[in-house]
């Protein structure tokens, strides 16, 4: 629950999305030392990951220019087989 003046509200996407033992859980979890750690660290790792990510991503960014560029000359194929099949008629 979340204090708002002087009344308590409740974020439906959370009563949406998890049980109430799901959520006591999760307060167990980040009030445990294990809990404690991860939101320690987890700023480091995330930075790290930002900077690990330019490498994870650039074979899958030449993969998809390869099919990019292989899909558009398809495309020009197709559209000048058309434009034959026109001047056919």
């Amino acid at each position: 629950m979340l204090r708002c003046g002087r009344h308590y509200t409740e974020p439906t996407s959370f009563r949406d999305s998890f049980t109430q033992d799901e959520i006591d859980g999760a307060i167990r979890f980040y009030k445990s030392a294990a809990g404690q750690a991860y939101v320690k660290k987890l700023p480091l790792v995330m930075q790290n990951v930002m900077r690990e990510m330019p490498d994870f991503m650039k074979p899958v960014q030449e993969k998809m220019l390869a099919i990019q560029k292989e899909f558009q000359q398809e495309l020009k194929d197709l559209q000048a087989k058309e434009a034959q099949a026109k001047d056919a008629k």
